[in-house]
């Protein structure tokens, strides 16, 4: 798990996204206070999870602008098994189509799948500096 830096077990990813989880929180708070022992060292795993939120973005941007399939691949990959981990379903079903979209994908369909995974990706970086900045709950 790239983000935080732990052997931390991952849940399956959904198959698609829950309606409710669009207008949620793409971030799991339950999550993050679990993987942070306690409410005491949620800014810190926060904090750790903007840094390598901002790494994946730019990985995907140099991927999305080189059009690399193996590149977009392996970024939704390793976002996938982070998201899976800070609780992110949406984040992690859309990386999910991306990884495991058929090898003689349309092109354009797989830049068009990457682009929404770039942008929810966004949102959980976003998501991420509120809950920082918070009151621990």
């Amino acid at each position: 798990m790239q983000w935080l830096g732990g052997n931390i077990s991952l849940g399956a990813a959904p198959s698609a996204p829950p309606a409710a989880a669009r207008k949620a929180s793409p971030i799991d708070r339950a999550r993050i206070q679990q993987l942070a022992g306690g409410p005491q060292g949620i800014a810190e795993v926060l904090a750790e999870l903007e840094s390598g939120v901002r790494a994946d973005i730019a990985a995907l941007q140099v991927a999305i602008e080189s059009t690399d399939p193996t590149a977009l691949r392996r970024a939704a990959h390793r976002i996938k098994g982070s998201a899976l981990t800070i609780g992110a379903a949406r984040l992690a079903a859309l990386a999910t189509q991306v990884v495991d979209a058929p090898a003689d994908v349309d092109a354009a369909q797989l830049m068009g799948s990457s682009r929404t995974l770039l942008d929810e990706l966004e949102g959980v970086l976003v998501s991420a500096r509120v809950q920082r900045s918070a009151p621990p709950s």
